[in-house]
């Protein structure tokens, strides 16, 4: 099993220019466009509000080979024929859900947002007639004086995702407007891997 905690800190911007004077032929700034404010449960744009996406995600790992077959043609092994036996992954359903609330003190906005996957793999092999099943999670020694009949795995995998971010109103000026976000990221990603076999003595 591995659980992996991560935290990170994102600056992220917005920029657009609009050059150009007033009517009366003074400097203007650059307009205000506002506040995407879509989901807000006030009319005039301030309040709390929340969001919701369903996902449909695909989480794959490498290094998680369970073994590899090879043909026995009398009594020789035939390396030509060789098949790698590796868990085959899958889409699974994931959801994204959020939280916020828009300041009408100079358009802040504060949104926390909690994204979810979980993900199940299970593989399974049996020996074939005339092939030979190699485990790649076995010691030589058991290779070497037991036949491997079938061999099972089960991958099992969380993914949670904590994103905070605060983004202060446009600034306006003279030729352009920036609207700065800043957030922190915390990720908790945990899996773990079994792999089970079945032996009987060599020549069985």
């Amino acid at each position: 099993m591995r659980k992996i905690a991560i935290v990170m800190a994102l600056v992220a911007s917005a920029a657009f220019a609009d050059p150009g004077l007033g009517m009366d032929g003074n400097e203007k700034l650059c307009p205000n466009y506002g506040t995407n404010r879509i989901g807000s449960m006030y009319t005039d744009g301030f309040g709390p509000f929340v969001t919701g996406e369903f996902l449909y995600w695909t989480s794959q790992m490498d290094g998680l080979d369970l073994a590899y077959t090879q043909q026995v043609v009398q009594g020789s092994v035939t390396h030509a024929k060789q098949k790698v036996v590796a868990p085959s992954f899958d889409w699974d359903p994931a959801f994204r859900v959020g939280l916020g609330y828009y300041c009408d003190c100079m358009d802040w906005s504060l949104f926390l947002e909690w994204t979810r996957l979980r993900s199940d793999v299970k593989t399974s092999h049996e020996r074939e007639t005339n092939y030979e099943l190699v485990s790649l999670w076995s010691r030589p020694s058991v290779s070497n004086t037991l036949t491997l009949n079938q061999i099972t795995s089960h991958w099992d995998f969380a993914y949670d995702t904590l994103d905070l971010s605060l983004c202060p109103g446009y600034f306006r000026y003279k030729y352009f407007a920036i609207k700065p976000e800043f957030g922190l990221r915390g990720a908790w990603i945990d899996w773990r891997y079994d792999v089970n076999s079945d032996y009987t003595e060599a020549g069985v």
